[in-house]
């Protein structure tokens, strides 16, 4: 397929990049050597710090490579033009690259900052990189792209903007790119229909095809790079935000220990004093008189928090005694201080610079890049957001988990009236499966933003699960654990539903863990506060979270549950489901008589495993050792005998090897 290219002299950045590509595909066969010049670079250049060279963690497993469009993605951060321009001309000396340095960057989308790296999949985006100017230069699409496309957007985190925002930047007449603005140009101003979020390079391609077709028609001289021009003005405003009305931006800075932006509900409208409990004037009070209405206010508490958790906007101008603001969005991943400290655009920050004030000016830049961080975790809702496959109900579960419906609903009943759940069981009856499920088909959808997944081991303290303090540095730094942030969460968007899975839930001191919590989990104390002994400061459970805790009944070594907690929490025994109406459907879809026959005798492994005083029901064979298997070979059914039940079966009956003996026979005679 081929595809008319036309060329544009007003767009001075072109050539640059296109000969910085050029000269990239020219390290394809030496990707080490490519990997320590960037290295090296980013030991001068403070603005290259983001790439973390020093960790291993990060590059070990990419093989101490760099693929070419996290080089390209440096130039095109959310970063001043001069500070773009100067990158340019690091580069430029680099890589020897003769056309002039660009100092503006007309019609180029950006990454966000946190996802200018792209974390997997270099050699498909290397493929992809190679075939894009391979198909760019010849004019012509292949086969060959198109599965390098369908490779490079397979791979998670991958997305289709950024994965044809990184095709524009190369070749710009050949590809358009699929960000929020040009996509909302296209629809509405181009009538050209644009694909979906996850799409084939065929699709995309087509669509290049259909929109080449109707610029022809409505402005034929136009090309892909006005296009892109034309959609920024016609929006208007960053894709992140909403714009505001005027070019001030600010941050209000909230002590924790006085007021939370928590207790401010979304739409409604609070103030801020001018002048502080002695009277005197709060610093930097020339913000309070300069802010006007409708301008957007970042809501940040302070220490121990240190997290941006709301959006606002100023409501009302100052009255000489008060400002006036309404909050107008609980972020609900909150954005820690640590993220917004590692972006060296920030370091000039008002706030950075002194943090015993309250309201700080942000320059449009410093807007820019903390919106930026703020919708990578928080993104906007939008129609891709309503996808079907991220639906999930009651029959998903019924269909998945092998449980009875009536099971099931007394399941879901009783959870929702303790809001504390053990699903307690033998080895292998699915309860890790069952847990996000269960919390999914309750959602009705598979967001695991409101799933939170964790595992008890001996070593697990108070201090990791709820509040303590760290090293940092040369002391030590009260940090908050993974429920406290969880409670957070769940406490600012009260409409919906939190569940927080603990496996192995035995396994830890409960006690010790859960500390004051014990009383708090308490469905009948729920939304009630104590006071916490790390900060002194008021906290509470709310009532839309939930706790499932999973315990693996068949293991000796683990002490039982705290009578003091055991009253706290329901216990819902899973037990094989061999019997049940899903695994027989699966079993009838595996249609191999070993497996049957195997199946079978399971069951009579069961009755006599249950018989037996010392072991019992909880020691039971469960039916997942069964599952997901696709090809039914008898290497395969072999294999789980061999490897998973009969070590389990000399556990049980350590001191009774002839058992042990007898059902190594049993299962073996399956294969003669």
């Amino acid at each position: 397929m081929k595809m008319e290219a036309k060329m544009e002299t007003k767009y001075q950045w072109i050539p640059f990049y296109k000969s910085l590509a050029e000269k990239l595909l020219g390290y394809k066969d030496k990707k080490a050597e490519l990997y320590n010049i960037i290295k090296e670079l980013s030991k001068k250049e403070p603005l290259m710090k983001y790439l973390h060279f020093e960790r291993d963690d990060w590059w070990g497993p990419r093989n101490y490579e760099i693929d070419p469009f996290s080089i390209m993605a440096i130039l095109n951060r959310q970063a001043t033009e001069k500070s773009r321009s100067d990158l340019a001309k690091v580069f430029a000396d680099t890589f020897n690259i003769k056309d002039p340095v660009p100092e503006k960057f007309e019609t180029i989308p950006v990454l966000n900052n946190l996802q200018s790296v792209f974390v997997a999949g270099k050699d498909e985006l290397w493929e992809l990189f190679i075939e894009a100017i391979k198909a760019a230069d010849e004019n012509s699409f292949s086969t060959d792209f198109y599965k390098a496309f369908d490779k490079a957007i397979s791979i998670k985190g991958n997305g289709l903007a950024s994965i044809t925002i990184t095709l524009y930047w190369i070749r710009p007449h050949t590809f358009m790119p699929l960000d929020s603005r040009s996509r909302t140009y296209i629809s509405e101003k181009l009538n050209t229909k644009v694909p979906k979020y996850k799409c084939t390079g065929n699709e995309y391609v087509t669509f290049l095809y259909e929109l080449k077709k109707e610029i022809e028609k409505q402005t034929p001289k136009l090309t892909f790079l006005d296009v892109s021009k034309e959609a920024w003005d016609y929006t208007n405003e960053p894709v992140i935000n909403p714009k505001p009305v005027s070019t001030n931006y600010w941050w209000l800075n909230a002590n924790p220990k006085t007021w939370e932006f928590s207790d401010i509900p979304v739409g409604e409208e609070d103030f801020y004093s001018l002048y502080n409990e002695k009277g005197n004037k709060r610093k930097i009070f020339k913000n309070f008189l300069e802010a006007k209405k409708d301008e957007i206010v970042i809501g940040y508490e302070a220490s121990p928090v240190m997290k941006i958790v709301a959006i606002c906007r100023i409501s009302k101008e100052q009255d000489g005694e008060r400002i006036y603001f309404e909050k107008t969005e609980d972020l609900r991943n909150p954005i820690d201080y640590s993220l917004l400290k590692e972006q060296p655009e920030l370091e000039k920050m008002q706030y950075f610079k002194n943090s015993q004030g309250s309201l700080y000016k942000l320059s449009k830049d410093e807007y820019d890049i903390i919106m930026g961080i703020i919708r990578k975790y928080n993104p906007l809702p939008g129609p891709e957001d309503i996808d079907d496959v991220n639906k999930y109900t009651k029959e998903d579960f019924l269909n998945e988990v092998y449980m009875q419906e009536e099971s099931y609903n007394r399941l879901v009943s009783v959870l929702k009236r303790k809001k504390n759940i053990i699903l307690q069981g033998a080895p292998g009856v699915g309860k890790t499966f069952a847990a996000r499920r269960l919390a999914h088909s309750i959602i009705e959808a598979k967001n695991d933003e409101q799933v939170a997944f964790i595992q008890f081991h001996q070593s697990y303290s108070y201090e990791d699960f709820m509040m303590g303090y760290k090293p940092d540095g040369n002391g030590f730094k009260l940090e908050p654990g993974i429920f406290y942030e969880f409670c957070k969460k769940a406490s600012e968007q009260t409409d919906k539903d939190f569940f927080f899975i603990i496996d192995e839930i035995n396994r830890g001191n409960m006690s010790k863990i859960f500390g004051e919590l014990l009383m708090l989990i308490e469905s009948d104390y729920r939304d009630k506060e104590v006071i916490l002994a790390y900060n002194h400061m008021p906290f509470k459970i709310p009532d839309n979270l939930y706790i499932i805790g999973l315990m693996n009944t068949a293991d000796r070594s683990l002490a039982m549950i705290d009578y003091a907690l055991r009253r706290r929490f329901s216990f819902f025994e899973m037990n094989p489901a061999f019997d049940s109406d899903g695994f027989r459907s699966y079993q009838k879809s595996i249609e191999n008589a070993k497996f049957d026959e195997l199946v079978l005798k399971i069951n009579e492994l069961n009755k006599e495993i249950e018989a037996d005083n010392s072991l019992g029901r909880g020691f039971c064979i469960g039916h997942s050792y069964l599952c997901n298997i696709n090809d039914c070979k008898d290497e395969i059914l072999k294999n789980i005998i061999e490897f998973d039940i009969i070590p389990m079966l000399k556990e049980y009956w350590f001191e009774d090897k002839n058992k042990v003996q007898k059902w190594e026979n049993i299962f073996s005679d399956i294969f003669k």
